[in-house]
């Protein structure tokens, strides 16, 4: 969603953007992104320019697959149990006390890490600048910037190996 306006000496625009997403693994890897964009020009004087932006995310995601030879990847555990591994040998993959069946050695079993390894994080990310232009002489100009960032992640992981 987003809202402009331009007149001869300004314009303003501002842009709203909401993403949920998941992965093809049920409870696994979903997101919910917020995005708003604000972004203004104005011609102050005949000789002086603004121009100002600024954006923010916040970003929030629950149970975050791991990727590659991780030893909380599902799926990389499940490619290196044994051929001969039957689905009625992985469920139920907990006892009534809520501690995980091991088998053949204490291996991992991918419904554990899936189910019982949650993970969250969050985060929000703050970008803003401000120039300024002042035209000296009609082929010279001086600018004026700053510019601020921040960047805030904050994490939680279960993490129970039995």
């Amino acid at each position: 969603m987003s809202f402009d306006k331009v007149t001869d000496k300004a314009s303003i625009r501002f842009s709203y953007t909401v993403l949920t997403a998941n992965d093809v693994v049920k409870d696994w890897n979903e997101r919910t992104r917020h995005s708003f964009n604000l972004r203004t020009q104005s011609k102050l004087t005949d000789r002086l320019t603004a121009d100002v932006n600024a954006s923010y995310t916040y970003d929030a995601m629950d149970n975050r697959g791991y990727r590659n030879s991780s030893s909380r990847n599902p799926l990389f555990i499940l490619g290196n149990l044994p051929r001969d591994t039957s689905v009625e040998e992985l469920i139920p993959w907990k006892d009534g006390n809520g501690k995980p069946f091991n088998l053949n050695g204490g291996f991992t079993n991918p419904y554990w890490l899936l189910y019982e390894l949650p993970n969250h994080d969050t985060k929000h990310w703050f970008m803003g600048n401000i120039t300024l232009n002042y035209r000296i002489f009609e082929l010279f100009e001086f600018p004026f910037a700053y510019c601020y960032r921040f960047a805030n992640c904050q994490g939680m992981g279960i993490y129970q190996y039995v």
